[in-house]
């Protein structure tokens, strides 16, 4: 792993004077430059920035040729945002959010005859077949668009007219989509040969005899308005004509210096965990998968000999290295010819009982279904709850209890936990209470929701009150829950009537009565099973922070994406695919103090699989608990001019291809500093207090102390993955050292 300066170092030094002025911006007057767009300058006609989250109405062009974007939709819902930078590391851009768009007729913007040369910086947040630009009518286009439905998850540059016959030969396809990274693209598009480069290195070439002339551009969606993108677009330049390698170049170093080219951070590795056709079950449904306090991942599926009330079984496979392996599979209850259903486990974490894992289903008699399901308790053909619970971390497991009573109501024909996972409340009057979310199928044929809880450690349980709905709009069907900071349950369910969204409602009283069931309008779904997670809690001094999980789409189980929530499920501004294929139900769970796990089925119910990941990877690095890691101050500096001690500190996100700052302050004013590097921890005498880092050294230039002793260095690292720690002192030129230096503290820094 490297470690990196940006403006230093990822210039390009193929400077050009005739496209780029001394200090190496573009210059907005070459004849050459068709039309430039910085979300910096320009934004709504303005010089300056506008406030973050500005609806923009307009881009203006940065090149004197004035060919300004100034057509959007009447409909303000379908306006870009203005993004100011979140974090050191990133730059001003406009955002789309699946829907939005602004445009210029090729009335406004002209029609870029014949070649040409295009640059954009961009980042996306789904590999949705999201457009980031397109030419404005189907006449004419030049595009860049993340996924195709034949090519799904790949860059793609479309290049001529829709109407002409281009076997092979109008898309290049780029390598795989990085979300959540902003890439430099460079679309080099000539009579009978194009090319696509991201970060400067070429990635897709391809011929085909023709370009057609562009008319007209239309960023952030299709020239139909359809296919819109989930990003940014950060920065764009247009050239009339095939720039010369070293023109390109330096246009390219431009951009990189500015914005930087980031290394998408991936989740880490699929690991599939129940594989239909495996010898034991013909496929498996419906994942469950909980954390212990021992830190073992516990999954759970049904093994299934056909559908949903086939010969189910209940599966278990436990992981012990945070979901890399998993163990042999365990069958825990098999009845025959009879169906086990909906697994929703949870572990007891205080009070009765602690310790103690509770799994909770269903079991359908053979030939019995949701539908034809008789209410009551003595029937043949009732659907029944059974209880198991395993107190040595999921090693051996209880038989199976019958505890049908304890959570059926009688007036419903079918009803079903989770499926998923439940809770163990932690705060408020009910802390210590275990809920159990639950759907019921009514003899009128609606759906509904409830929650069964228990004081006593799983002993004994009490069936709350119905969810209020409306039956014509809004009906509750399989359903999750998570406690906010204050104690209070949000449910989060599947629909089963009304809009395409996910249905809310809150207890706030541990699950006894509930809100009348609402649309979350943020929180699109194909009616689907989806999952949510409390991933941190401000309890435990972390930011609170709520996961949900599920298939983005309104039309088909497919694009998993996971969302982040910071006001306990409000709102959820923070969302990134983590499976662009087909994706359906899921369950959520910590893995560690760092990352959280999404447990899904997918690829047509293929397999059931496992992936790992992090909130700093779900934001493109703007939350930093995960990949990034501070190891913490250690050392002591030592006082200088004025009795000062220089002290040295960090922010950012310490990650591959993220950025951060080492913030030097107390520094005696305008006094020369550097920052040592080292791969460990010492203690050397040293200029009055100590040298922290273990020899050899590894020093920057001298970085700039302004009057009120205070300097900074942003730093950008670069290599693959892998953990990584090093440690970094600032050492100041100041006469009052022994020789003339002295140090601060020391800083390790933890990169994954």
């Amino acid at each position: 792993m490297k470690l990196t300066l940006p403006m230093a170092l990822l210039a390009s030094s193929l400077v050009s004077a005739q496209l780029t002025l001394p200090g190496g911006e573009p210059d907005p007057a070459h004849t050459a430059l068709w039309a430039w767009f910085d979300a910096a300058i320009g934004v709504n006609g303005v010089a300056g920035t506008p406030p973050d989250a500005t609806p923009v109405a307009r881009w203006d062009d940065r090149s004197i040729q004035g060919r300004d974007l100034t057509r959007v939709d009447p409909a303000a819902s379908r306006l870009p945002r203005f993004d100011a930078p979140a974090t050191v590391c990133s730059t001003p851009s406009v955002r789309f959010d699946g829907d939005d768009y602004v445009w210029g007729s090729v009335g406004d913007i002209g029609r870029l005859q014949g070649p040409r040369t295009i640059f954009v910086v961009a980042r996306v947040d789904q590999t949705d077949r999201g457009y980031v630009f397109d030419g404005s009518t189907s006449s004419g286009r030049s595009t860049l668009h993340a996924g195709e439905s034949a090519n799904p998850m790949r860059w793609h540059a479309f290049f001529g007219d829709v109407t002409q016959p281009a076997p092979n030969g109008d898309l290049v396809l780029g390598p795989d989509v990085g979300t959540g990274a902003s890439l430099v693209h460079t679309l080099v598009l000539d009579q009978g040969t194009q090319e696509h480069r991201i970060g400067g290195v070429t990635v897709a070439t391809d011929a085909h005899p023709n370009v057609f002339n562009l008319g007209g551009l239309i960023l952030g969606a299709r020239f139909n308005l359809a296919l819109g993108m989930t990003g940014s677009i950060s920065e764009m330049l247009f050239y009339d004509g095939v720039l010369a390698a070293t023109d390109r170049d330096a246009i390219e170093g431009y951009l990189l210096a500015r914005h930087g080219n980031q290394t998408p951070v991936p989740p880490r590795d699929l690991v599939d965990v129940f594989v239909a056709g495996d010898g034991v079950y013909p496929n498996y449904r419906i994942p469950s998968i909980v954390r212990t306090t021992a830190g073992t991942l516990l999954a759970f599926a049904e093994g299934r000999q056909g559908g949903d009330q086939s010969q189910n079984d209940i599966v278990l496979r436990r992981s012990v290295d945070g979901g890399s392996s998993w163990g042999a599979l365990q069958v825990l209850h098999d009845d025959g010819v009879n169906a086990l259903n909906n697994p929703c486990a949870v572990q007891i974490t205080t009070g009765p009982n602690t310790g103690r894992i509770l799994l909770l289903y269903q079991r359908y008699p053979q030939g019995t279904t949701i539908w034809n399901a008789a209410p009551g308790f003595i029937a043949p053909n009732i659907i029944s709850c059974f209880l198991l619970y395993s107190d040595d971390d999921g090693l051996t497991w209880s038989g199976p209890f019958d505890v049908t009573q304890q959570f059926k109501p009688p007036q419903p024909r079918s009803v079903n936990s989770g499926p998923g996972i439940a809770i163990q409340l932690r705060h408020g009057a009910h802390a210590g209470r275990i809920v159990y979310p639950f759907n019921r199928w009514d003899l009128d044929g609606t759906w509904g929701n409830y929650a069964a809880y228990s004081n006593d450690g799983g002993a004994t349980w009490t069936i709350g009150n119905d969810v209020p709905r409306d039956p014509a709009q809004r009906q509750g069907n399989e359903c999750q829950i998570v406690e906010r900071a204050d104690g209070s349950i949000l449910l989060n369910s599947r629909g089963a009537a009304g809009a395409l969204n996910r249905k809310t409602a809150l207890s706030t009283d541990g699950g006894q009565t509930w809100s009348t069931l609402a649309d979350d309008p943020e929180l699109i779904e194909p009616r689907c099973a989806a999952t949510v997670l409390r991933f941190t809690d401000p309890a435990d001094g972390f930011q609170n922070r709520i996961l949900y999980a599920g298939p983005r789409s309104t039309s088909s189980r497919v694009n998993g994406t996971v969302h982040v929530s910071y006001d306990d499920g409000a709102t959820w501004p923070v969302r990134r695919t983590i499976y662009g294929g087909t994706y359906a139900y899921s369950c959520l769970t910590p893995v560690d103090d760092r990352r959280f796990g999404v447990l899904f089925e997918r690829d047509g119910y293929a397999a059931i699989t496992f992936a790992a990941t992090t909130t700093e990877w779900v934001s493109g690095r703007e939350d930093c608990l995960g990949n990034g890691a501070h190891g913490g101050e250690y050392g002591v500096g030592c006082a200088g001019t004025g009795g000062a001690t220089p002290q040295l500190s960090s922010t950012g996100c310490l990650s591959p291809g993220g950025c951060f700052t080492l913030d030097l302050s107390n520094v005696a004013p305008s006094a020369p500093a550097v920052l040592a590097f080292g791969l460990g921890q010492g203690s050397l005498p040293f200029g009055g207090g100590c040298a922290v880092l273990v020899d050899p050294f590894l020093f920057t230039a001298p970085i700039g102390v302004d009057g009120a002793g205070v300097g900074s260095l942003l730093l950008r690292i670069g290599g693959d993955s892998g953990a990584f720690a090093m440690t970094t002192q600032g050492w100041v030129l100041d006469a009052t050292g022994p020789f003339g230096v002295i140090a601060s503290n020391g800083v390790e820094l933890v990169v994954f």
